[in-house]
């Protein structure tokens, strides 16, 4: 990597983040540690928290949405689907809090009143309060599944003695390969001209984030490894970090408490910029492979997604931007369609409290409530809204800390 320019960097949640490193993760003790082990499974036994599964939120409930004094309406409650089938309320004392995820977050805010007027007008919904911007100004980070490097021993397909190795180290200490808890393991952040940076400064800031994963290759069927001992190939998969192009989430009026329509807006910006992004990304991938040659490592001739473009040049850049129309994933960091802003900000939909504007006790907290997504990955942004989210309704509602 360092061949191609960029350096290595042993922690890319410090002050800069440019450069490369193994993947960091949530884990201890070698294991996955998500937020259930780390948050809610220790609170299980708690005599004030009750946890429903197998239940859909539907609706939240209102009072005062007639005042005649004009105060806004107040959320009192939530109503839900139980697993069997039955529609229950429970009631909040303080307030009620949202975090259904940047999809599910706007669609329950929307079959209870709260969003643009129109749309809710159209699916038969009473308007609340009307927020045009809920359900709008959803991001991700798209990346592309079109390039692979062909690799062989050592590197790929390690021998057995290898194996004992790796199942003594995970035995004795819960390290080395075994202890890998995610399908991405190296990634690089880098920058491209695209995006000068501000005010002439220096760049800080990434607009692209390369993975790198195992995959194994049986018989022209490609799947991704999870088994960290088998694969014979290795896939690069460029990121667009920070999009211009928006999606947005809208009720389906023919069934509003159905599936809502997600419309991801990947590379619709007008000027093209993300899709010029993205293919700076592939170029740079290529460069790599001059440096990854002396490790047995040969870009493939033949990706699986390439056969889209196979009546392209496949060194034109119309290859690239084909390509990326048709091998484009989501990288599952859907966010900012309740975003935060100020209140002269009519799009915004929470303050900075997160809480919901002209409404009285509704918070959401979750990856929705982001202005922009962040570049990087979410995940642990995410535990840090929450962290956040957990002194505000504090210091709101005066309680103090354990």
């Amino acid at each position: 990597m360092e061949g191609a320019g960029v350096a290595p960097r042993d922690d890319i949640n410090a002050e800069g983040q440019l450069g490369h490193m193994v993947v960091q993760t949530t884990t201890a003790g070698g294991e996955r540690w998500s937020t259930y082990r780390s948050y809610l499974e220790p609170a299980l036994d708690r005599a004030n928290l009750k946890v429903a599964t197998f239940a859909t939120a539907t609706k939240i409930l209102f009072e005062d949405e007639d005042s005649v004094d004009g105060s806004p309406p107040r959320a009192v409650a939530v109503q839900y689907r139980d697993a069997a089938g039955k529609i229950r309320v429970t009631r909040a004392k303080k307030e009620v809090i949202v975090s259904a995820g940047a999809i599910h977050s706007p669609q329950l805010l929307l079959l209870s009143g709260i969003g643009p007027a129109e749309e809710l007008q159209a699916a038969k919904i009473p308007v609340v309060v009307d927020l045009p911007g809920v359900g709008r100004n959803l991001q991700d980070h798209p990346l592309v599944d079109g390039m692979e490097y062909e690799c062989a021993p050592p590197l790929c397909n390690v021998d057995w003695a290898h194996h004992l190795k790796d199942l003594a180290e995970y035995k004795a200490a819960r390290r080395g390969p075994l202890s890998a808890a995610g399908l991405l393991q190296l990634a690089a952040f880098i920058r491209t001209d695209l995006d000068p940076p501000p005010q002439g400064g220096p760049a800080k800031q990434p607009d692209l984030q390369i993975g790198f994963a195992n995959i194994i290759d049986d018989n022209g069927t490609r799947c991704f490894s999870y088994d960290q001992w088998r694969f014979n190939r290795i896939k690069a998969m460029p990121a667009l970090l920070r999009p211009r192009s928006r999606g947005s989430v809208r009720l389906n009026a023919t069934n509003p408490e159905g599936q809502p329509i997600v419309s991801m807006g990947y590379f619709s910006d007008p000027d093209g910029h993300d899709l010029g992004v993205i293919v700076k990304g592939l170029e740079f991938v290529r460069k790599l492979q001059s440096s990854l040659r002396e490790h047995g490592v040969n870009l493939s001739s033949n990706p699986a997604p390439a056969k889209y473009c196979s009546d392209l040049d496949a060194d034109s850049a119309e290859y690239l931007k084909c390509l990326t129309r048709t091998a484009t994933l989501s990288m599952w960091h859907w966010s900012c369609t309740c975003r935060m802003g100020r209140e002269d900000d009519e799009e915004a939909v929470v303050n900075p409290r997160l809480l919901v504007r002209n409404v009285r006790g509704l918070r959401v907290v979750d990856a929705s409530v982001m202005p922009t997504v962040t570049s990087g990955n979410t995940n642990a942004p995410v535990i840090l809204i929450a962290e956040k989210a957990s002194d505000l309704i504090r210091e709101d509602h005066g309680i103090p800390k354990v």
